[in-house]
This record gives structure tokens, sequence and C-alpha cells, in this order.
């Protein structure tokens, strides 16, 4: 989990954490994948690529929020020459790793990235991917809501505020071989990124462009934002009551919902049982990591049983979709429901 350094699994203990009387992480019942991109034995600008790899892997497994501790400006071997990012670079739209950021929060992921700990240097500006755009650039707070002085800041080379919003990291509890206080905005990243899945937890229909935009306009700073807090501290309940929010419910049917695929692992037939299923004209789609359509069908059936005795090793992804249990209105487009499930094939 921590491998070569403890960084992550301090970082993992802000959310998932769950000792009673100890620390309760922001999300402790969620579900989590620890994917480590930073090689700790050097800096070089690969590891940006690292990070696109795993922000890949993590929408290809159906991951919805992507919290990242991690931002980049200077290389080894640096010099004029080298890839180092100077300030005009901090646009949202050269780095490697920001542009990457950027297209997976418009893939419909929530991506969250600490702004860096350089605010009290001369180099005070936010790292590699806090520059983007449609991310949440997490500051840091201390106990009291103050600034810390620590905390990395804005603008970016174009003129936009950064960090988006802040946490407590001033500091923050994590565990790791006991627990204690530690600084930066790597915790208050995490933190802030476990109370975010609560709330899109309770407003599942909504996007994440709209619970960020949610998230700012009940901030406790929206009526004055700066280069130093960015919006502020989040207010989840108001967040929740927010005009944005509020329109969205979560559909009716859904706690009533259930998809079970099995065997999983699976190496020849593939049962898929569809509770939720009450309609004559539901759409069953098999597709693959990179997004291909193996197998797809239309079925009034609850349980289907495919043979993909041919299908190569690897991950896929069952997506059922029914135009009839739910539809919703925003902007005057129909949201057809959808679910999936993933399983893996074994050979």
């Amino acid at each position: 989990m921590f491998e070569d350094d403890s960084h992550g699994a301090k970082c993992l203990s802000t959310m998932a954490g769950c000792s009673p009387g100890t620390i309760i992480g922001s999300a402790p019942k969620a579900k989590y994948w620890l994917l480590r991109t930073e090689d700790i034995g050097s800096e070089t600008i690969s590891e940006e690529y690292n990070w696109i790899r795993g922000a890949e892997f993590a929408d290809s497994v159906g991951a919805d929020v992507c919290t990242t501790s991690l931002g980049y400006t200077t290389f080894d071997n640096g010099g004029p020459n080298a890839n180092n990012h100077n300030y005009s670079q901090l646009n949202g739209k050269t780095a490697p790793m920001s542009i990457a950021a950027t297209m997976a929060a418009r893939k419909g992921m929530l991506v969250l990235n600490a702004a860096g700990n350089e605010g009290g240097g001369s180099w005070y500006y936010v790292g590699v991917p806090a520059d983007a755009d449609s991310i949440i650039a997490v500051g840091s707070v201390g106990t009291n809501g103050s600034y810390s002085g620590f905390s990395s800041h804005g603008p970016t080379s174009d003129g936009r505020i950064k960090p988006d919003l802040c946490a407590q990291g001033g500091p923050g509890y994590v565990c790791y071989s006991g627990c204690n206080f530690g600084n930066g905005t790597s915790f208050a990243t995490p933190i802030l990124a476990g109370a975010v899945t609560c709330l899109w937890q309770y407003k599942k229909a909504a996007t994440n462009f709209q619970i960020m935009a949610a998230l700012k306009a009940t901030a406790d700073s929206a009526a004055t934002p700066n280069n130093r807090i960015g919006w502020g501290i989040p207010n989840m309940c108001a967040a929740a009551s927010y005009s944005i929010l509020s329109a969205v419910s979560v559909p009716s049917y859904e706690k009533d919902a259930s998809v079970k695929i099995y065997p999983n692992p699976n190496n020849g037939i593939l049962n898929v049982e569809l509770e939720m299923l009450n309609s004559n004209d539901s759409k069953i789609k098999i597709t693959n990591t990179l997004g291909q359509i193996i197998l797809e069908e239309n079925s009034s059936i609850q349980h289907l049983t495919f043979n993909i005795q041919h299908f190569p090793s690897g991950i896929y992804f069952v997506t059922i979709s029914t135009p009839e249990i739910n539809i919703t209105k925003k902007n005057c487009e129909a949201v057809i429901y959808e679910r999936f499930k993933r399983f893996s094939v074994l050979k």
C-alpha cells in the first residue's frame, strides 16, 4: 500500500480511516483504488505520464472521484533546456498531466489535486496539474479556518483563481504506524475528496461540474474568492441544497435497483440478473476497457446467460440501460438511466 514511502497511506487514512475514538475518515465506507504513480527516488516528467496511465486505469474500473496529492514544476537535472514548467506554462493547457486531468474531468470524473506546499517561498504558485481549469485544486487552512502560509496559490498564468477550495491541512490528522498531525495540502485534498464523495452519493444524478459549481457557490468566501483560499471552505449541507443540486433527485427506483453478474472472475458462461428490469425495451451491452462494444442486445428477460468463452482475458463492463424506468429532464435533454457492473475474464 505504501511501498517505499508512507505518503499514500497517510493520504488514504484521511478518507478511509475507521478506528472509533482515533480517526474516522471523511468517506470510510467508500470503495478505493490506491494507485502509486510517483517514483520517490527521482523527479522526472515521466511521472506525469505515469499519472496519466493511472487516471486512465481509474476511469476504466469505474472510479467516479480521483484525488491526487502530487504536483510538479521542476525536475532532476534541471536547467534552461530541461522540461521544467515555468510560470507561463501554468495555464492548464500545456503540461501533460494538466491536459489529462482536464480530459478526465470532461469525461465525467471529479478530479481533485493538491495545490502544493510552496506558498512561503519565492515560487509560490500551484503545481501541475492544479492549474487545470476543470478540476478542484485544494489549498490548506488551519484549525481556525485561516489560510495556511505554506499553501501554494495562484493566479494561473492566464489569470484564473487558484486554488478552487480549501480544507484543513494545517494540520490534518493522519495515520501510518500510529496517528498524528501532519501539515500539507496533500492531506487537505483527500479530506475534501471524501466529503465531496459523500455529497455526490447523496446527489447521484448530478454531474461532476454541477457538484463543483454548487461547492464553489456555497463556500464561505464565495462572494470574494481570492488566490489564497479560492472560494473558501465548502459547506456540504448548503451545497446539497443549492439550486443546481436541489433540482437533482435520486431516481425513486434506485433503492430497489440491482444488477448481479456471476461468476466473477469468469472464463465461460456469464449470468446477468436484472432485478430492476420492468421494461420491454432494455439494452444490455458488454464493452472492454477501451470502450469497444463486444456484445449488445435488447431484452426484456430478467435473467440472461451469455457464452463468453471466446472473450480474451481482461476486464469488461456490463451496462444496462432502459428509457422507461426513469427519465429526468435537464436542459431539455432526456437522461436515460444506466447501470454498469465490472467483471473480469481469466483464461
